[in-house]
């Protein structure tokens, strides 16, 4: 768990620990899914959908939609642009982050 991946990717990790004997409900396993995809998962900022920019970024919906705005206009350079054209982002969450997000 210490290399970020994408959804996919830890989707894919999940059903190989699955193949080879883990077991858990079916909410068990969401609530597994669910903290990877908030906490361990990558993220282009410029081009992901909303509901990996809310849930990674823990941005409100009002700041997604900020965030795709401009993104349309001009991509996002990096976390010093993002936080400077977004306002109110959770400073501290997104640096503890940062090794996850990507701008291409």
């Amino acid at each position: 768990m210490d290399t970020p991946k994408d959804y996919d990717a830890w989707h894919d990790t999940v059903q190989e620990m699955i193949n080879r004997g883990a077991r858990g409900s079916d909410g068990e396993l969401e609530l597994v899914m669910q903290f990877l995809f908030e906490n361990m998962t990558t993220v282009d900022v410029n081009h992901a959908d909303a509901e990996a920019l809310e849930t990674v970024l823990h941005a409100s919906p009002d700041q997604v939609r900020s965030i795709i705005a401009q993104r349309e206009k001009r991509p996002f350079r990096d976390l010093a642009d993002l936080e400077s054209v977004v306002p109110g982002l959770n400073r501290s969450a997104l640096e503890a982050k940062k090794r996850m997000l990507f701008f291409q």
